[in-house]
């Protein structure tokens, strides 16, 4: 009745009232994905205190709805108490969407509750996404100091040595480069290999472009 008269929001917190009494919720959320067209209404239809978070995430999946997921762990996310899990699932799946919004409040979320190494470099890669070069060299200035996981310093290397390869800084990438390799971080020495093969390859061509263009002029003169 509430939806066809178009009332979608308190549909949606009748529907929210039913939904906490299913165990097995596919039922359920196909109809609400197709009787509530927007998906902020259609994630405000499932209870953020649904028992079964993994359920319900796999009744989404199946519907291949990550829009109406990804709200609707943002909405879990956001409650009092904080679950570092389902904070690292929405960012993920924002991450895989592209939605660097999202990702960037659920790391800066993450970042209050956890001031951790894991928090940094997903920070790290939301900004790298989103071309945020220069906060990124100030961000990860000190990442010779950082201590925690060893492949997490290693992500974060290779962000710093990534952000002299996106600016075109040759030399002090090279520098950023060889300190990692030589850190005994590196799990997977060919993407060391892959960067300098790209850095060579750079300027070669730039190399090349400048003979061109001084041909050129010596030409016109």
């Amino acid at each position: 009745m509430l939806v066809g008269t178009k009332n979608y929001k308190q549909a949606a917190v009748e529907y929210s009232l039913a939904m906490e009494a299913e165990l097995a919720p596919h039922g359920l959320l196909q109809e609400i994905v197709t009787l509530l067209p927007n998906a902020d209404d259609a994630a405000m239809a499932i209870p953020t205190d649904y028992p079964n978070l993994d359920t319900m995430m796999h009744a989404l999946q199946d519907l291949k709805r990550s829009d109406i997921a990804q709200k609707w762990l943002a909405r879990v996310a956001a409650r009092p108490q904080h679950d570092i899990r389902v904070i690292d699932m929405l960012y993920d799946m924002a991450m895989i969407r592209e939605d660097y919004d999202a990702a960037q409040s659920a790391a800066d979320l993450r970042m209050q509750i956890a001031h951790t190494t894991t928090s940094r470099v997903m920070i790290a890669k939301v900004h790298f996404a989103r071309k945020q070069y220069d906060l990124l060299a100030k961000e990860l200035a000190d990442v010779p100091n950082w201590t925690g996981r060893v492949d997490e310093k290693e992500a974060a290397w290779y962000i710093l040595c990534d952000v002299m390869i996106e600016r075109k800084e040759w030399d002090p990438a090279l520098e950023c480069l060889h300190r990692l390799d030589s850190s005994g971080l590196v799990s997977d020495r060919s993407e060391i290999s892959k960067r300098l093969k790209e850095i060579s390859d750079q300027r070669a061509y730039e190399a090349k472009l400048q003979a061109a263009q001084a041909l050129e002029r010596s030409i016109k003169k």
